[in-house]
């Protein structure tokens, strides 16, 4: 007996060792860096099988279809990539033009006419550290195959300027469109090794808004005749973003079209991260200042993780506020924001929205003014577009931070006073 159990604890020692010998060697493949080299020569065996189609080697002279490929792409990097996607409609108004986005922002693009198809991405989550990207690509080679592949683009763009984590360069390559445009590499990290996936190439972009990228990625890869310098940051609420909101204001609920009736302000106090969320009691103190000046209600948006913080902010408001946290679609909720009388908000999709539509918008930003406008968190990168937007931020970090927050709970945002959100939402909105 004894000797039946030594062999099952001497098998057993075994797997374990095979077992953990395998992971450290997926663990070693895992974290080599993937190289458009590798995966030029992936995607040509992979033609070769024929489980992909092969690469179109001519130009028409006339643009039948167009993709963007934007997977990485959150709410507000949609909101604002809408003007580029006008450009291109006004630039060749026969063609089919197929997007690629988040799957989250499927829904807004979706109800836009002039867009032929929206596709949704998923990343993917992976539990091993390290094959995040390997994944990534797995999920876009199927993407191509299951919804891309026999479209026969014409013209492929990539708008993404900078480190793109989710590979829409990869995308545009696999398209196997005579015309593949985006970003050179130079642009942030100096290295130019992804350009390869790209027939044509664009340089520039340092200092600009994420809108201008979009837009001058065009003429800065010579498919438009203007010069980079001709184009600007609309001034105007997004036309195709009116055109959702006044689509979705035809089948809202009895709940919301009721709530729609009266004026009311919308507030948003939720963020992906604690150190962009302004002080919840801020909000609360904030309202009461409001509701001095007017008769007025407030509505409280969020996801449903968002509940219980919006509910807390309820509490504080009381009579005239409500919480929709969980309860809309990103439709109901462009729909809401149009009607708003006011929106004063993190930065967030829903501050994105807001602006482009033209309702009147204040957005509380952690990142401070004399820091880096290169930065991720930057609002000369990200605030968003619209004809009245104001942005609020802090003049510099609180220590320990540099360049920008990174603390765990409101930290440099809360520098932004009541007072000077009330001033502004005042001036912007009664004055």
């Amino acid at each position: 007996m004894s000797l039946v159990k030594a062999q099952s604890s001497e098998s057993s020692m075994r797997f374990r060792r095979a077992k953990t010998s395998f992971i450290e060697r997926l663990y070693r493949f895992s974290i080599k860096p993937i190289t458009a080299r590798k995966l030029r020569v992936l995607t040509g065996a992979l033609r070769r099988l024929g489980l992909l189609s092969n690469p179109r080697t001519t130009s028409s002279s006339r643009i039948d279809r167009i993709l963007v490929a934007y997977p990485g792409s959150n709410l507000g990097d949609v909101i604002l990539m809408m003007p580029m996607l006008e450009a291109i409609r006004h630039e060749w108004p026969a063609a089919e033009l197929d997007v690629v986005v988040n799957s989250r922002a499927v829904d807004v693009l979706d109800r836009i006419p002039w867009i032929t198809s929206v596709y949704g991405f998923d990343h993917g989550a992976v539990r091993l550290p390290g094959l995040s990207s390997y994944k990534c690509i797995y999920n876009l080679i199927s993407l191509y195959r299951n919804s891309l592949m026999g479209r026969d683009y014409d013209i492929a763009i990539d708008p993404r300027w900078g480190r793109d984590d989710f590979w829409g360069n990869f995308l545009v390559y696999l398209s196997g469109a005579p015309v593949r445009c985006g970003y050179s590499g130079v642009v942030e990290d100096g290295k130019n090794d992804l350009d390869a996936f790209f027939t044509k190439v664009a340089i520039g972009g340092h200092h600009e808004h994420e809108t201008l990228r979009d837009l001058r990625v065009l003429s800065r890869s010579n498919l438009r005749i203007d010069s980079p310098s001709d184009v600007s940051i609309p001034t105007h609420p997004i036309s195709s973003l009116i055109s959702v909101s006044k689509l979705s204001s035809e089948n809202l609920s009895e709940q919301l079209k009721a709530l729609c009736e009266r004026p009311y302000i919308v507030f948003s106090p939720a963020a992906t991260k604690q150190f962009r969320c302004w002080p919840l009691q801020n909000f609360g103190l904030l309202a009461a200042y409001l509701r001095s000046l007017d008769a007025i209600s407030f509505v409280i948006v969020g996801s449903e993780d968002d509940s219980d913080l919006c509910d807390s902010l309820v509490k504080q408001i009381g009579h005239g506020a409500v919480s929709l946290a969980g309860e809309t679609t990103v439709i109901e909720l462009i729909s809401l924001l149009s009607n708003a009388k006011l929106f004063v908000g993190n930065d967030s999709g829903p501050a994105h929205i807001a602006g482009a539509l033209g309702t009147p918008t204040v957005v509380i930003s952690p990142f401070p003014t004399r820091c880096t406008d290169e930065h991720p968190n930057s609002p000369v990168r990200f605030r968003p577009c619209g004809p009245k937007v104001a942005v609020l931020q802090p003049t510099d970090p609180l220590e320990p931070c540099w360049p920008s927050c990174s603390w765990d709970e409101p930290h440099c945002i809360a520098q932004v006073s009541v007072g000077q959100v009330a001033q502004i939402a005042k001036k912007m909105t009664w004055d």
